[in-house]
């Protein structure tokens, strides 16, 4: 018998139940990191599996599951301040608007034909939606800090200062042009990306995408450039999104190095309004 009258379990010596493992611990005789630190590696490799599960599957209802699983738990940790398992800036993609207030990390941003992060960015539009809005915690760079309002969680668009035309709001029409296609390249074949953009419809066929075909659909809803775009009512293939989104065109900072700067024109998805300028 063990020392407080149980038989002795299978993981130690007599007497080593839960109220001695809990005694141990309190005394500092005990590892309780281990534990922890199981979840933590359990909870990433289960986000990796799924990453390679949906990168391997054809049959667009099975990905269509492993995405919708892939995004609840990635969501999960975020919402649970969970930095050490996940965060949605490790979506390639996805990064804090505080984060545009550091002008090296604009100039990674601007036109470099990728976006970093550790995980792929495939998630189609109504799974992303859920991880831009997950609140955000503090940073280093925190919006607070600098008195520029809340943080935020940002989906960027491909827009770069390379392009042409300058003027901000026709490079914001480019982001919207190519958040259209991106999202519905993501949906089901023969599905629609729909939403009301500014008031007007508009609606894009995972199997007629063009972006040539896409300007003529932009041109005869009458949605013009615009430093600001808000949508509602979107529809993405069988999916409506409840959360209205913004496409925004933010001119920031932006220098590799000391003395080399720049003015970056980025346009960016985000679930929360511009804040009304005074």
């Amino acid at each position: 018998m063990g020392h407080f009258g149980w038989k002795p379990d299978t993981e130690g010596r007599p007497g080593a139940d839960t109220a001695k493992r809990m005694k141990e611990r309190r005394m500092g005789r005990d590892d309780t990191k281990a534990p922890q630190m199981h979840s933590i590696a359990e909870q990433k490799r289960r986000l990796h599996e799924l990453e390679q599960t949906y990168s391997r599957v054809e049959n667009q209802h099975t990905r269509e599951i492993v995405a919708n699983e892939y995004a609840n738990l990635a969501a999960s940790l975020a919402a649970r301040c969970k930095p050490e398992v996940f965060s949605p800036t490790e979506i390639q993609g996805i990064e804090r608007l505080s984060d545009l207030s550091d002008p090296r990390i604009v100039w990674g941003l601007d036109g470099k034909g990728f976006f970093p992060g550790s995980r792929p960015d495939f998630l189609p539009l109504h799974h992303i939606v859920k991880l831009i809005a997950v609140p955000v915690a503090a940073s280093g760079y925190t919006q607070a800090a600098k008195g520029l309002g809340p943080d935020r969680f940002i989906y960027m668009l491909g827009s770069s200062s390379n392009d042409t035309p300058a003027d901000p709001n026709a490079r914001n029409l480019r982001g919207l042009e190519y958040f259209m296609l991106t999202f519905a390249y993501r949906m089901t074949e023969g599905n629609l990306l729909q939403a009301e953009v500014n008031g007007r419809r508009i609606q894009v066929s995972q199997s007629e995408m063009d972006i040539k075909r896409l300007r003529r659909g932009l041109d005869k809803a009458s949605i013009w450039p615009s430093d600001h775009y808000t949508l509602r009512r979107i529809i993405d293939g069988n999916f409506k999104v409840q959360t209205p989104l913004h496409i925004l065109a933010d001119q920031r900072p932006s220098y590799k190095a000391e003395g080399v700067q720049n003015i970056a024109v980025l346009s960016y998805v985000t679930t929360m309004p511009p804040q009304k300028r005074s």
